[in-house]
């Protein structure tokens, strides 16, 4: 993330972080539905799993998307840079 962002010119805006997290169950829900799909290949739901911890790592705000709506994340992303 760091590496895109230096390469922005970033001089009239400021730079929020935020990672869109999960689950492990959601996150095998929604992988298992798009394999379903054939939207997605079945080896995507083991990667997807393992990258999964890796982001308390990041460096970023965490916005926990499990439970809900497209909507109600926009409005916890607004708030997040209303906030930040």
């Amino acid at each position: 993330m760091d590496n895109i962002i230096s390469r922005l010119n970033t001089e009239n805006c400021s730079i929020i972080k935020l990672s869109l997290i999960c689950t492990e169950k959601t996150l095998r829900e929604r992988l298992e539905k798009d394999v379903a799909d054939g939207v997605r290949k079945s080896d995507v739901i083991a990667r997807g799993l393992a990258y999964l911890p890796l982001y308390s790592k990041v460096g970023s705000v965490k916005i926990d998307t499990s439970e809900k709506t497209p909507e109600e994340v926009v409005v916890e992303i607004i708030n997040v840079s209303d906030n930040g």
